[in-house]
């Protein structure tokens, strides 16, 4: 009896001992699968906080290291915003600007994300919390590539040149500096620093990024008959309305050409820039570069009214052999082929009966204004295949998510 006693205790001290490890490995197992499902929160968070941070590159042409506020600054502030609005179990995701990082040569965005974790049956073998990190690199490539979503206006590069009357295209070429977008150095296209200030320094009132994108008057267009419009190959003039308002399923490539559709198409035009930007009622109001009204009041830094069109180069252009400038005007024949040399991002305001002005849903002019221009980083866009890029010129990438 005496050793069935000893037996009996040594049984119940080995089911306890069992008990306990079989504890310890379903405290193990269980918030293993919980901390593995708040590591994955804590990626997508730093995933999207780096990606909001790298698209201010891209939409805010405005800005720099010597603007008030800082490039960086506003990337830092997209990036918290956007990682809070990620949760890791319920929780939200908390980072601060020492947990974003900002290499503004490379147009790359860094961020970290730390953040505890309380565990739940692995507190019985005392461990009540775990830290979580996750890191996400993003990326906006420094040129231009392609867009995903063409529109068809061609926009020459000297959009921005406020001339006068007795000055062509062409002038904005021979001043100091020069008075257009993207010029070629080095056979290699490079956006201009006097475009820089121009988008810089635009504000509502000076309108030094307004330009007139589709012209309805004669004297304004390249040559009679060329209003800045695009013939995409497959498209006939009676799909304009379409091809401006919806997203055309054609990539257009940096160092790609394009013919340039002739007719002045006012009504299709017309009517595809209100249904584009919501014309009367439901239109986007510009107040700045990443300040778009809506029309509930709110203001976001995106907007529907904001698309890509491609750049052409008026200084160096030779169309058929024969130069733009110094003449100024496109040499005849049906098949003048224009070159892209970069993109620029535009927001498209409104329709007015001059040049500027009143810009509201009337008039025939189509206005816009740059919000930001990249150039072509060489032939073919550098690097980045054109499969990569989105609707807005230059692609936008996680370059590592460990």
């Amino acid at each position: 009896m005496r050793r069935q006693g000893k037996e009996d205790g040594y049984t119940l001290f080995i089911i306890a001992s069992l008990l306990v490890v079989f504890l310890g490995f379903t405290a193990l197992s269980v918030d293993v699968g919980v901390l593995y499902s708040a590591r994955a929160s804590a990626q997508r968070a730093a995933d999207g906080a780096a990606l909001a941070g790298a698209f201010v590159f891209v939409t805010r042409g405005d800005l720099d290291e010597t603007t008030t506020p800082k490039q960086s600054d506003v990337i830092k502030e997209n990036a918290i915003k956007t990682a809070a609005t990620n949760k890791m179990l319920g929780a939200a995701v908390t980072i601060t600007t020492g947990d974003v990082t900002v290499d503004t040569a490379n147009h790359r965005v860094t961020v970290q994300v730390n953040q505890n974790q309380p565990t739940l049956f692995a507190r019985i073998l005392g461990e009540n919390s775990t830290n979580i990190h996750a890191t996400a690199v993003a990326e906006a490539f420094t040129a231009a590539n392609a867009t995903g979503c063409l529109k068809p206006f061609f926009i020459p590069n000297t959009a921005l040149f406020n001339g006068n009357g007795s000055t062509t295209q062409c002038d904005a070429c021979t001043l100091t500096p020069k008075q257009i977008l993207v010029d070629i150095v080095g056979g290699v296209p490079q956006v201009t620093d006097w475009a820089k200030t121009q988008i810089r320094n635009s504000t509502v009132a000076n309108g030094l990024n307004q330009f007139l994108l589709k012209p309805q008057d004669p004297h304004s267009a390249l040559r009679p008959g060329d209003f800045m419009l695009i013939d995409i190959p497959g498209h006939n003039p009676g799909d304009l309305s379409d091809d401006i308002a919806t997203c055309l399923d054609e990539t257009s490539t940096c160092a790609q050409t394009y013919g340039i559709l002739t007719g002045d198409h006012v009504g299709p035009t017309k009517t595809a820039i209100k249904n584009l930007i919501g014309c009367p009622s439901n239109r986007d109001i510009y107040l700045g570069p990443g300040q778009y009204q809506r029309p509930d009041g709110t203001v976001g830094s995106t907007s529907k009214s904001l698309v890509t069109c491609p750049i052409w180069d008026v200084c160096n252009a030779t169309i058929g052999g024969t130069p733009f400038c110094p003449a100024a005007s496109v040499p005849g024949g049906t098949n003048v082929q224009l070159q892209i040399v970069g993109f620029a991002l535009v927001f498209v305001e409104g329709l007015a009966s001059g040049k500027s002005g009143t810009v509201d849903c009337t008039g025939n002019n189509a206005i816009a204004r740059v919000i930001n221009v990249a150039a072509c980083g060489g032939a073919g866009g550098g690097t980045i295949n054109p499969g990569e890029t989105g609707p807005l010129g230059v692609p936008i990438r996680l370059v590592r998510a460990p």
